[in-house]
């Protein structure tokens, strides 16, 4: 079961290093991630008791990326490996010799919100 403040709770604790995290500094942390001036619905208790149980429970598992350091503090299991999104750009790299080509006849694409009459 996945929490909706799971990747926030995972990027705090792997900050934090071995040592762990207070749930309370963990969900202070969170909790100012999601104030806002607008955000009407962000209540620091409800956030606080949700990561608390979820914390608690996860850390019973033995499958989970969290365990419990000691009483109210939690960190990352060390062997817990992260998916990194990484983007590769598929360029052909040019030899150090050669220079790449410009093309300077074509124009540019141009988006625009009405179509032009040419």
């Amino acid at each position: 079961m996945k929490n909706e403040y799971h990747k926030d709770i995972v990027d705090i604790l792997l900050n934090c290093g071995q040592e762990g995290m207070k749930v309370k500094n963990i969900a202070r942390h969170i909790y100012n991630l999601h104030y806002g001036l607008f955000a009407t619905n962000v209540v620091f208790d409800n956030i606080y008791n949700q990561i608390r149980f979820y914390l608690c429970r996860q850390a019973c598992l033995k499958h989970a990326p969290f365990m419990r350091t000691r009483w109210g503090y939690y960190t990352i299991k060390p062997d817990y490996a992260i998916q990194l999104d990484f983007t590769i750009d598929m360029l052909k790299e040019e030899p150090a010799g050669k220079a790449p080509k410009v093309r300077s006849q074509e124009r540019p694409v141009q988006l625009s919100l009405f179509p032009s009459e040419t």
